[in-house]
């Protein structure tokens, strides 16, 4: 396949999510956080939004983006600061929003969760990639938003509560959800896949794999590859 990530910082954060994706043999075109999107890349299977300001995407790009989701290709955003409605001035309003499986809040939805929120599967639904769910990993950080009704929860999040030397989970939050969209597919992952808000996720795996620029537990680039699957 051949996909865009549009986000991140080049030879930093963005390694993370480029060496999974070319490691499982994908063409990937990167455009950083810091450079707007140009309109000459416009053939892609999937486009990854992670950390990239809403601002930066002009309405006829938006235009095209939502033209070519509707053709078959797919649609992932990726939680973090830069995303959903992060900082309160992100893709509120914003004419991607409309496709999202998910809506956002007209506030800043970022959640630092300094005790952490361990993911959890819906098991009603099928996974293509096989995850080691027994031994999960702690994320700390997410976008609060509200899945439509129409959409799918793949994953959710139970927040860790500690109390009196008690602990205990909170109420979960949805944090993997997917909505088709004409003949394409959207996706929204609520959490970073780049530290901080990622916490043990990048580490998640009995076996590590050593990539291009980072390393990594194998259950990471396997999460990644849901997000591309579901």
């Amino acid at each position: 396949m051949k996909i865009i990530l549009l986000g991140e910082i080049e030879n930093g954060s963005a390694e993370y999510i480029k060496d999974n994706v070319r490691e499982m043999g994908h063409e990937l075109i990167h455009v950083p956080s810091s450079m707007r999107l140009p309109k000459l890349i416009f053939s892609y299977d999937v486009l990854i939004i992670s950390d990239y300001p809403a601002k930066k995407i002009s309405s006829s790009t938006a235009k095209l983006i939502i033209k070519n989701t509707a053709a078959g290709a797919r649609l992932i955003m990726i939680g973090g600061w830069d995303s959903f409605n992060g900082r309160g001035n992100g893709y509120y309003g914003h004419q991607l929003e409309k496709i999202l499986p998910v809506k956002l809040l007209k506030k800043d939805d970022r959640m630092n969760i300094a005790q952490g929120l361990l993911l959890y599967p819906n098991y009603k639904k099928y996974f293509p990639v096989k995850l080691d769910w027994k031994n999960a990993p702690i994320i700390c950080g997410y976008n609060e938003t509200v899945p439509r009704n129409d959409a799918e929860i793949y994953v959710y999040a139970k927040p860790i509560k500690a109390a009196k030397n008690k602990i205990f989970f909170g109420k979960p939050v949805p944090l993997v959800v997917a909505s088709g969209y004409g003949f394409g597919r959207t996706v929204a992952c609520m959490t970073d896949l780049t530290p901080h808000w990622c916490g043990g996720l990048v580490d998640w795996g009995k076996n590590r794999k050593r990539l291009k620029s980072v390393e990594v537990g194998d259950m990471y680039g396997k999460f990644i590859r849901l997000l591309l699957e579901i």
